[in-house]
């Protein structure tokens, strides 16, 4: 049985705080654990802009912004979105 290859992204760990834009109420994407740079770009190049809208997206769509094969990756992701998004 072949190994299935590594996440990209890495495990999916909360982060200490959200990091919040300067003078806004909203979460950037970089408060995801797993979300750098490259891959705020990619979600925001499909129209995912903020973690409000991550929250609210389909799996599928995190996993082709992002080039996931696993939807468990863009599961996680979404959940964690959601977790922020009730802590506002």
């Amino acid at each position: 049985m072949p190994i299935s290859p590594i996440s990209p992204i890495g495990p999916i760990v909360p982060r200490e705080g959200p990091e919040r834009s300067a003078g806004a109420d909203e979460v950037s994407l970089g408060a995801i654990t797993g979300i750098g740079q490259a891959s705020e770009e990619k979600l925001i190049a499909a129209g995912i802009k903020d973690v409000e809208a991550l929250s609210k997206a389909k799996p599928q769509e995190v996993a082709s912004a992002l080039g996931l094969k696993n939807l468990t990756n863009a599961k996680a992701i979404i959940d964690e979105a959601t977790r922020l998004e009730r802590k506002k």
